[in-house]
C-alpha cells in the first residue's frame, strides 16, 4: 500500500479542494450555508491525516468526532448537521463567524506547512509481469477462492495494464498472455435443483 498511497499527496489534494471551495463559496459576507460542508470536510480530512489517523473515512461524523476539539466549533457543526438532517433550507445567509474563522485559520496554517507531493511513480518501473500474476492467481485458487472471484481480480489487473498501454505509460501489455480461470470448471458450487426433502 505504501508504494501507491501517500498521505502527503492526499493532504495536498484535500487542501487544494478546500482552498478552491472556500474561495468559490465562502469569501463574501453572504454565503451559501450548505457550502460550509464543502470546505469543512477537506479541512478536517487534512487534520485527520496530519494527526496520523490513516486513511480518511467517508463518514463526516467520524471526522468530526476524532479531530474537532473546540466546543464552540463542535456546537456550530452539530447545529449545521441537525438542520441538514431535518431538511432545512441551507440557502444564502450571513457568514458564520465560528466556522469561517476556523476555516480561515486552518487553511492559512495548512498552506504554510504543506509539503508538495512526490512525483507519481513511473509505471514503467513497476514490477508487473505475467509470471508473477499467474503465481498470484494460482495462490488464490489454492487458498480456496472461487474461480469467479479470481477471474474478477485478474480482469481488474488486466484492465489496468491495458489502460497504461493505451495512454502511453507502457510500451506493451505485460499481462496480455495471462489467462483467467473459467468459473465453468469450478464444480465446488455446482448449481442444481433442490430435492423435495431439501
Amino acid at each position: 500500500m505504501n508504494e501507491y498511497y501517500s498521505p502527503i499527496s492526499c493532504m495536498y489534494h484535500y487542501l487544494h479542494m478546500a482552498e478552491k471551495n472556500f474561495r468559490q463559496y465562502l469569501k463574501e459576507e453572504a454565503v451559501w450555508t450548505k457550502k460550509y460542508f464543502y470546505v469543512l470536510r477537506p479541512v478536517l480530512a487534512c487534520i485527520w491525516i496530519e494527526r496520523g489517523h490513516g486513511v480518511v473515512p467517508i463518514e463526516f461524523g467520524t471526522l468530526v468526532d476524532h479531530v474537532v476539539d473546540d466546543a464552540d466549533l463542535r456546537r456550530e457543526i452539530d447545529d449545521l448537521l441537525v438542520k441538514k438532517r431535518a431538511g432545512a433550507e441551507l440557502d444564502r445567509g450571513p457568514r458564520n463567524p465560528v466556522l469561517s474563522g476556523f476555516l480561515e485559520t486552518e487553511l492559512d496554517r495548512l498552506k504554510a506547512e504543506a509539503q508538495p507531493p512526490a512525483k507519481t511513480r513511473d509505471p514503467a518501473t513497476l514490477d508487473i509481469d505475467a509470471d508473477g500474476v499467474n503465481t498470484y492467481a494460482a495462490d488464490l485458487l489454492a487458498q480456496g477462492l472461487a474461480a469467479r472471484t479470481v477471474q474478477a481480480r485478474l480482469t481488474a489487473a488486466k484492465s489496468f495494464t491495458r489502460w497504461l498501454v493505451k495512454h502511453g505509460k507502457l510500451a506493451a501489455d505485460p499481462l496480455a498472455a495471462v489467462a483467467k480461470p473459467s468459473p465453468a470448471k469450478d464444480r465446488r458450487h455446482e448449481r442444481r435443483m433442490l430435492l423435495h426433502e431439501e
